[in-house]
């Protein structure tokens, strides 16, 4: 049971370190949607989790709000 423990957890731990970095434009802080000195908010964590499942690790950029849409 020890060994199958195990396994389970390097083979989450691998799929994690595989994960492709995806740099993402996120909006200047606009509390309670993106807090920037803190790296969360309810947009930053809703996006976070969603790149998560579909195997992406993301790392924010902040920008100036006009800037994202572009």
């Amino acid at each position: 049971m020890k060994t199958f423990l195990w396994v389970l957890v390097c083979a989450l731990c691998v799929s994690k370190v595989s994960a492709e970095e995806l740099k993402i434009a996120v909006g200047s802080s606009i509390p309670p949607y993106i807090i920037q000195s803190e790296n969360r908010g309810i947009e930053y964590d809703i996006l976070k989790e969603t790149l998560e499942l579909a195997g992406y690790r993301m790392k924010a950029r902040y920008v100036p709000l006009a800037r994202t849409l572009a």
